[in-house]
């Protein structure tokens, strides 16, 4: 049996396809073998955060001229940051694994541990300004419209966009390499950028799923449904389509009952 989920050639060829795979990558150190702990352990780790501090800290409260409290005012203060921060993190962690191993296999054997860091920092980071301004238009939305039935909608939006005949290329889009030099500081560089252009690249595909997240109540079950459609989609190269859109199309309607 294969122990790889996909073909992957080394970053500095410029325009490969990152890899989604068990095999240890081979250098000193745990993480200069196996790189996709540092995405994983965000991952956890951001996971058992909001398993800790439940919904009910989830950013926001009540939005302009409406009662009731949901996560879509501004943000209250750090806790609320945090918790937002989290949630990204829980949401696209996995995700980073792919541009993690890329980060290592082209890098020197002694500074892996660092190219493997400064992508991750760059991804995270690239997200986490991604969805501060996603929550900025999910505030907007909330005043024009229920939050609830916005958030279907979106939900609904993300079956339709399962079916859309370019999904498939910019999924595949979401893999590709850059080149990463090998030493020195421009080395660092071009980690900390592939992780923000891996990022961006995410957002193409992941944004509207994060808003619909933003503009509905805050659920764990929710969080973890959209994330593992996400993580699906990528490591299955989009072999089923069609499941997907059912199972966007069930969390709308859901969402709307």
């Amino acid at each position: 049996m294969s122990d790889s989920l996909a073909v992957s050639t080394p970053a500095g060829t410029g325009g490969q396809v990152a890899r989604w795979s068990t095999r240890p990558v081979p250098g000193a150190g745990l993480l200069g073998r196996w790189p996709e702990l540092v995405p994983i352990a965000a991952t956890a780790a951001a996971w058992a955060c909001l398993a800790l501090t439940g919904p009910a800290t989830q950013p926001g409260a009540a939005h302009a001229g409406r009662a009731h409290a949901g996560p879509l005012a501004a943000l209250p203060g750090a806790g609320g940051v945090v918790h937002l921060v989290a949630m990204t993190v829980a949401m696209t962690g996995l995700l980073a694994v792919p541009g993690a191993r890329t980060a290592v296999f082209a890098s020197s054997w002694w500074r892996r541990r660092r190219a493997v860091t400064l992508f991750v920092a760059g991804f995270f980071l690239a997200w986490t300004a991604a969805v501060l301004g996603l929550h900025a238009v999910a505030v907007a939305l909330s005043v024009l419209a229920e939050p609830a039935a916005a958030g279907g909608a979106l939900l609904a939006g993300c079956a339709l966009a399962q079916l859309h005949p370019r999904r498939s290329r910019r999924a595949a889009e979401c893999d590709r390499t850059m080149r990463i030099r090998p030493y020195g500081r421009s080395a660092d560089l071009d980690c900390v950028r592939f992780g923000v252009v891996s990022a961006a690249r995410c957002t193409r595909l992941c944004a509207l799923p994060m808003l619909a997240m933003l503009l509905l109540p805050g659920s764990l079950p929710l969080t973890a449904a959209l994330a593992t459609l996400a993580l699906v989609e990528r490591v299955s190269r989009r072999r089923w389509p069609v499941p997907a859109a059912l199972s966007y199309a069930a969390l709308a309607v859901t969402a709307l009952a």
